[in-house]
């Protein structure tokens, strides 16, 4: 029902702080229709830490990707110190078993935060490494190849689980720079790859109009533009060219 009403990414990630947490952790140990989980500083402990016990007891590899967050307890501090933390540790033990081999994870504990506290941080890092490698390294876009581009996307596609769409307007950033500093053949490759990855969209089309215009390909410029004119009638960039043009 959300996908119906938002631009949303076929890629669902389930967060839960505290008992959240404890729901969040259990769910990644069923098939579900999450790709990701975040669990943070999770009340594994409850129920005589049955989830860390469902953990242990399976049979088939585990999968997915999950980052873990534990806080610490000011007035009963350590990593494995209480019956919490000592249920993060249980469970953390058996994603680093071999039945873990396929789980993409990561436990922090955040010792200068407490239960209270380690949400904030916990979201920031917890989705930083979910979606490592989301936005391309900007030194080496300006020289990527499409097959590189398409290689980088897929493989964080099969890492999370769900379909990944590019960064699109750093990828058009980038290619109008390309095309300012004259390095129009990266350009073109750039817009060109965008406006696949986002074919309803104009903008990456203007680009790719620019950078054939630039290049003296007349036909190919005015084919883009004429498209860039049926998604938007009021394109200052594509009516500009047709009147220079005249």
């Amino acid at each position: 029902e959300i996908a119906k009403k938002y631009r949303t990414l076929d890629c669902h990630v389930l967060v839960g702080h505290s008992f959240a947490g404890l729901f969040t952790t259990n769910t990644f140990l069923k098939k579900s229709k999450f790709h990701a989980f975040l669990a943070i500083d999770q009340s594994l402990h409850w129920d005589g830490a049955s989830t860390v016990s469902e953990a242990q007891n399976r049979t088939e590899n585990l999968g997915s990707s999950i980052y873990i967050s534990q806080a610490n307890n000011p007035f009963n501090p350590g990593l494995k110190v209480g019956a919490k933390n000592q249920a993060i540790q249980s469970f953390h033990e058996v994603l680093v078993s071999p039945s873990g081999s396929g789980v993409h994870h990561r436990r922090v504990f955040f010792e200068n935060e407490d239960h209270f506290s380690v949400p904030l941080i916990s979201m920031y890092e917890g989705l930083s490494f979910l979606f490592a490698g989301y936005q391309y390294p900007l030194d080496q876009l300006a020289q990527a190849s499409v097959h590189e581009l398409q290689t980088h996307y897929e493989d964080l596609a099969e890492r999370t689980g769900g379909n990944m769409l590019i960064p699109g307007k750093l990828f058009q950033q980038v290619a109008s720079f390309m095309l300012q500093q004259g390095n129009v053949d990266q350009a073109e490759m750039l817009f060109s790859f965008t406006s696949q990855q986002f074919p309803t969209s104009f903008q990456p089309l203007e680009g790719l109009g620019q950078a054939y215009a630039t290049l003296d390909m007349r036909e190919q410029a005015d084919s883009i533009f004429n498209k860039v004119l049926e998604m938007n009638p009021e394109s200052a960039l594509a009516n500009r060219y047709f009147q220079e043009r005249e």
